[in-house]
């Protein structure tokens, strides 16, 4: 009996970047299992052109992604979510909007690949490492039996990721589980 797709949509802060790689590598790599989405807090527009050329090696359409708000997937209309992933700490803090259903909220604080400096090979050089990150997890994402796990475990397997890959960069420790509103932040 085939299964419902799942929407997991990820959320960083410009969506130009991690939040693409992440659509694009969660559509592709599930093969129909998962859909992929992303949304930025304050997008600024444009893809970035390092995330572009890795997101077309991965096969996945450009004329399909662009830099979107995360209020297009909140509200009593928007598509439901199953899966709502913060790639960073800064926006895993802030007041989010309310998210239709009940999604499973995780945090995987991914490094954001524009801020760097340097040479254009420097630069394609952190946006590969990024990518391998991003596509790491989404890997142990779609390993994970998630129709036999409760929601509580579920979330704290997401959020365990960097401790299994061995990433330095994990969320805060001291972050509260549950479910958050629209007054509380993107927790997991």
């Amino acid at each position: 009996m085939n299964q419902p797709v799942k929407n997991v949509l990820f959320i960083c802060t410009g969506n130009s970047a991690r939040g693409l790689l992440a659509e694009a590598l969660m559509t592709v790599k599930s093969k129909g299992r998962f859909q992929g989405l992303s949304a930025g807090v304050h997008p600024g527009g444009l893809i970035n052109p390092f995330a572009a050329e890795l997101i077309q090696q991965a096969g996945y359409p450009l004329e399909r992604l662009r830099c979107k708000r995360w209020e297009e997937f909140s509200g009593p209309n928007a598509m439901q979510v199953d899966f709502v992933i913060s790639l960073c700490e800064q926006v895993r803090q802030l007041p989010h909007p309310e998210w239709p259903g009940d999604p499973i909220l995780a945090s995987w604080n991914i490094e954001d690949p524009t801020s760097t400096t340097g040479s254009i090979e420097e630069k394609r050089e952190v946006f590969k490492r990024v990518y391998k990150q991003i596509e790491e997890y989404i890997e142990l994402f779609l390993m994970l039996p998630h129709e036999s796990f409760d929601r509580d475990v579920l979330r704290q397997e997401l959020n365990d990721f960097h401790v299994l890959c061995g990433h330095k960069n994990a969320p805060e420790p001291d972050c509260p589980s549950g479910q958050a509103t629209d007054s509380q932040t993107l927790v997991a």
